[in-house]
């Protein structure tokens, strides 16, 4: 039998559902509201961007411009077969570390005893 205090933890424990569409609300309108511009921002002027002179532009530079590479010549390379391999293979062992926690979640899910107050399974009869 049931204790008679069985379903009042469970309330207590749970926040009412006011207080969270409160919660939900308040973080809806900040989120709205925190991207709007200020008068003194919207007053500055806009800035504009001018190009660099060609002596600048010639300047060696630790950043590659877009399109100056080359294709792959030694393994290793980026954009090399050795580069791929690796994405994939950390990518298929990411994959085998959630099934394994999945899996094991499951098995200790179905080992855990029932709590107090909810009904036992019944075990299976085996057929003779």
């Amino acid at each position: 039998m049931p204790s008679p205090n069985a379903g009042a933890t469970d309330h207590m424990t749970r926040p009412p559902r006011l207080l969270l569409l409160v919660v939900a609300a308040v973080v809806v309108a900040v989120g709205l509201f925190s991207g709007v511009p200020s008068t003194a921002a919207a007053q500055n002027p806009p800035t504009t961007v001018l190009p660099l002179p060609p002596e600048e532009q010639q300047k060696p530079s630790i950043i590659p411009l877009p399109n100056s590479g080359h294709e792959p010549v030694v393994e290793g390379d980026p954009g090399s077969a050795a580069q791929y391999a690796v994405l994939f293979g950390t990518m298929g062992g990411m994959v085998a570390i959630a099934l394994l926690v999945l899996r094991e979640s499951r098995r200790k899910r179905d080992q855990q005893t029932p709590k107090p107050g909810e009904p036992a399974e019944a075990p299976e009869k085996v057929a003779t």
